[in-house]
């Protein structure tokens, strides 16, 4: 599917170099750029979809598309204003899980980036590190999924007391598996 005009609509040209470092890129001037203007560009979008999913881009902008009647960006405009009019975090997740078709882990990757104090990236490897929450994955928007999502965040910030922010604790949980696979691919031991 070709872009759409709308879609292809000018862009700020970003420095380069702060996208390579794409996940300092998304935290810091993407979401200053949502928090100052309450917007989200169709690119920060898909740059933050590719962060966390990559296999998932095309499908997430196909469903982009659908919904914004072939344009990506109206959809993405829309969803903009559905998270700065949602004003508690649930409503927020909501939107996105039930609104615009994200599955939790994405909802969440999305939703850190915009708040990070108020949610945590739901990811298989934080989930092995907790032993817990990976049946999650694949469940629908509900009260019981919020309720099991803020057990989730309370478990994180739990397991890494030494850590001051919630991202800072799931990114050493996310960091911990990595390296623990790592070791037990090579064969290497404690």
């Amino acid at each position: 599917m070709r872009p759409s005009p709308r879609d292809q609509a000018s862009v700020s040209i970003p420095d380069y170099l702060e996208v390579y470092h794409l996940e300092n890129y998304l935290f810091t001037t993407v979401a200053n750029k949502f928090v100052a203007t309450g917007n989200i560009s169709l690119i920060d979008l898909y740059m933050i979809i590719i962060w966390k999913a990559p296999r998932a881009k095309s499908y997430a902008l196909d469903r982009l598309r659908r919904i914004g009647k072939g344009e990506a960006a109206e959809a993405v405009s829309m969803m903009a204003t559905a998270l700065r009019d949602a004003k508690e975090p649930k409503n927020r997740l909501k939107v996105l899980m039930d609104c615009f078709g994200f599955r939790l882990a994405t909802a969440t990757a999305i939703l850190t980036v915009f708040y990070p104090n108020e949610f945590s990236v739901y990811d298989r490897r934080v989930c092995e590190q907790l032993k817990c929450f990976e049946k999650l994955a694949d469940r629908g928007f509900s009260e019981g999924l919020w309720s099991e999502y803020q057990d989730f965040i309370e478990a994180v910030r739990s397991a890494v007391p030494e850590r001051t922010t919630l991202r800072d604790k799931d990114q050493h949980l996310w960091g911990k598996s990595f390296y623990e696979q790592c070791k037990e691919e090579l064969g290497i031991e404690t």
